[in-house]
């Protein structure tokens, strides 16, 4: 080790004891000989509590081994590239870290110890952690989406919603609200909430005709319910149900914003924006299933109603021509079947010919 003049030792020492990484310095033994302020930011010791302990006070006992590996590496004069693995603190939390160790030789170059620099993780892991979360939700939305927006049947596609919002949405409990055309607001689906809560109905609260029946077009986040001026009238049921915060994300079914998802929380929370995109997402999924279902249940109703005028038509237009053609009111009854009826013989008996 190339040997620094004492203003160049200084600045290096300077340096690393300012550095907000984690320096500390060990001998061939794991004995800690040097620690710097950035140790003590990460790992809560400082330098007088552990200047001359085992490096082990800072690995969990499932880890050890890590260190019997690098040492081995240190002794052969072997630079450990940056490892992530977890470190334990002074108050007994573990920490993701992220650490390079080069050896330490004295002034004939023999090998005496190691140094050792950690970085704290935790973000880039927990930014990994979410992003590969957000990555099973959004997959969970593209493949429901073939199915829930093919159903045909409202009812299949209102418990699909839900199934899947348990899926790609934490928590408590779920609910889907419909209002009606005289205003009345009523929960269509449900999962986690009780009998009582769900069967509860909701009048229109008085304003102007033209508003529309969900006044917002994003979602609304209540964090606590307890201090939202908007839901006072609701806070006692929320009470009774247990419900401490919610998200309500409004759905645009036909053109008009009638329905809302509601995702409720027993327990005071804040919601990141991705939990917000998600759901916002699964709310436009829902609405343009609900969408599609409506217009084809429509569709089937007046496909049913056509034929059956038409089976109508035809059995008024039969009779019409029967009873032109004959005076007999016998031989007319006789021949005048209604659609799906039987026929009577003069004698009152039925006849299925």
């Amino acid at each position: 080790m190339k040997i620094l003049p004492p203003d160049a030792a200084s600045r290096l020492a300077a340096i690393v004891e300012s550095s907000d990484d984690a320096i500390v310095s060990k001998d061939l033994n794991g004995i800690i000989t040097s620690w710097n302020q950035g140790a003590t930011a990460l790992f809560g010791y400082t330098a007088d509590d552990v200047i001359g302990q085992s490096i082990t006070i800072l690995i969990p006992t499932d880890r050890l081994s890590e260190e019997d590996r690098v040492l081995e590496r240190v002794r052969r004069g072997e630079r450990v590239g940056h490892f992530d693995t977890i470190r334990r603190r002074k108050d007994g939390t573990l920490v993701d870290v992220s650490i390079t160790v080069s050896p330490i030789r004295s002034a004939t170059g023999t090998i005496v110890g190691a140094s050792k620099i950690a970085r704290d993780i935790s973000d880039r892991m927990r930014i990994g952690a979410e992003l590969q979360a957000l990555q099973h939700r959004l997959m969970g939305l593209v493949v429901a989406s073939a199915s829930i927006l093919g159903s045909p049947n409202v009812q299949a596609v209102l418990s699909a919603t839900l199934d899947l919002a348990r899926d790609v949405f934490s928590s408590d409990a779920y609910a889907l609200w419909r209002v009606d055309s005289g205003g009345t607001w009523r929960i269509v689906r449900s999962f986690g909430i009780s009998d009582d809560f769900a069967t509860r109905v909701v009048l229109r609260r008085a304003g102007p005709a033209e508003t529309p029946q969900v006044p917002f077009a994003e979602p609304l986040i209540f964090e606590d319910v307890e201090t939202a001026p908007m839901v006072a009238d609701m806070r006692d049921a929320y009470r009774r149900e247990g419900i401490a915060a919610m998200i309500v994300f409004p759905l645009l079914i036909r053109g008009e914003r009638c329905a809302t998802m509601v995702c409720y929380s027993r327990h005071r929370r804040v919601y990141p924006a991705v939990d917000v995109q998600v759901g916002s997402a699964l709310a436009n999924l829902a609405a343009a299933s609900l969408t599609t279902a409506e217009l084809y249940e429509e569709q089937r109703l007046g496909r049913e109603a056509a034929d059956h005028a038409r089976q109508q038509a035809a059995f008024l237009a039969e009779a019409g021509a029967v009873l032109s053609a004959s005076l007999d009111y016998q031989a007319t009854l006789t021949a005048v079947r209604p659609v799906g009826g039987s026929r009577r013989s003069p004698t009152g008996a039925r006849s299925t010919s």
